[in-house]
């Protein structure tokens, strides 16, 4: 019987035998284990080394018959490239040679680059880090490709005060990151923030010049956005007795600049007066609504100074006071103007005199004993004894005391001393 070998395969070992005028296959099945390579009908180990194996870096991949049929291939648990990287070696002319024609893809994971590297190491390497970039820190890794200059770092809007809609990335270039203007570069600052369009892995987004007194939550002016503008404050009225329509906004250029009032519409409450005049334009620190506070009152939509005489006690619950000025009660007095409560006289003395010069008005207290105290109006000689004190050959003109002239005497008064005379 004669036989002729026409083919065999190499895991499943196969012969095709050909006799008189049938065919018979005789099947001998080889199968070798991962790591193995068909020799003959005997497997025998590939070749290995220290990142080569179950648990390792490479780990192999299938192989045929002859030991250039051994693979390995990257494993991704241990690696640091991502889902959609492909890598193979195969075993050439005594070593493991990257298989780039077999379907090679890299897939970085944030923060790693594909390196391109021979040999049987990671082809995904760490971008450049520095303190600023982290997972809770002021940048993130973004996506990467191939090669370093390929790293990409985000500001972290969770530690920055710029907020949603913002979009700046720096790119690794020529040995540093560099701000990537052209990766639809975006800031939209936070209330009381501006964009400062720094370099340098900073913060984006500024604080705007405040102080204490005046400027923040719950104070006279709170921070708010207007479109193109970096910083603006708007008055709260509630803060300065104005009313709700109130419309008071001041803009800065930031970075330590003033700021200059750029609208004004103020509308007093009921109980409030316009300043008089208008704070300056760069100032922020003077009320534009006011309430006639003790030592002034209402006039029209003014406060004014209360005169000599008067007391202004300011707002109160007493609508027949309140920012009113009210003549100074008998023996007190208010010497000066405003004064938000008038002094009582000392004992021995009267406001009676002040009263008789200054048409009712009682500015000084008089000592009853010389004659200018209670009773002397009602006695001719008495107010001649006062008048012969204040030099009658020049009475119009004449003065006693602070802001008391003859002219102003009660015309009943003056005429009870001319029908004496």
């Amino acid at each position: 019987m004669k036989f002729r070998l026409l083919r065999c395969f190499a895991v499943a070992f196969v012969c095709v035998i050909e006799t008189c005028g049938f065919s018979v296959w005789a099947e001998d099945t080889v199968v070798c284990d991962a790591g193995q390579y068909l020799d003959g009908e005997e497997c025998k180990d590939c070749p290995i080394d220290d990142v080569i194996g179950e648990d390792k870096l490479y780990q192999f991949g299938d192989s045929g018959i002859g030991i250039e049929s051994c693979t390995v291939k990257l494993n991704l648990a241990k690696s640091n490239c991502a889902e959609g990287t492909n890598v193979v070696y195969r075993y050439v002319s005594g070593g493991y040679t990257l298989d780039s024609d077999n379907n090679y893809s890299v897939n970085p994971k944030k923060g790693f680059y594909g390196n391109g590297t021979s040999g049987l190491n990671d082809h995904c390497t760490a971008c450049p880090t520095n303190a600023a970039i982290g997972e809770d820190k002021l940048y993130q890794f973004g996506d990467s490709g191939i090669g370093i200059e390929s790293c990409t770092v985000k500001l972290n809007l969770a530690k920055s005060n710029c907020a949603e809609g913002t979009n700046v990335v720096y790119r690794y270039v020529s040995g540093g990151y560099t701000l990537d203007r052209d990766n639809n570069y975006s800031v939209n600052p936070k209330k009381g923030f501006y964009g400062n369009g720094t370099s340098g892995l900073d913060d984006h987004c500024t604080a705007c010049p405040t102080d204490e007194e005046n400027i923040g939550e719950g104070k006279r002016f709170q921070f708010f956005k207007k479109e193109g503008v970096k910083c603006a404050i708007k008055l709260n009225p509630d803060m300065d007795n104005c009313d709700s329509s109130t419309n008071v906004v001041y803009e800065s250029d930031g970075a330590g600049s003033a700021y200059r009032r750029k609208e004004a519409n103020v509308v007093p409450k009921a109980t409030s007066v316009i300043s008089n005049p208008l704070p300056a334009v760069n100032d922020i620190s003077s009320p534009f609504c006011n309430e006639c506070t003790a030592g002034y009152y209402l006039a029209g939509d003014v406060c004014k100074k209360c005169p000599a005489g008067y007391y202004c006690p300011g707002k109160t619950e007493d609508d027949d006071k309140s920012q009113k000025a009210i003549p100074c009660p008998a023996n007190t007095y208010s010497e000066d103007e405003a004064k938000g409560e008038c002094s009582k006289c000392k004992g021995g003395y009267s406001t009676e005199w002040s009263t008789l010069v200054n048409k009712g008005l009682q500015t000084e207290c008089s000592d009853v004993s010389e004659g200018f105290g209670i009773g002397c109006r009602s006695s001719k000689v008495c107010i001649l004894s006062v008048m012969s004190k204040l030099s009658l050959k020049d009475q119009s003109g004449f003065t006693f005391g602070p802001n008391i002239k003859v002219e102003t005497l009660n015309q009943s008064v003056v005429q009870s001393i001319n029908n004496n005379n």
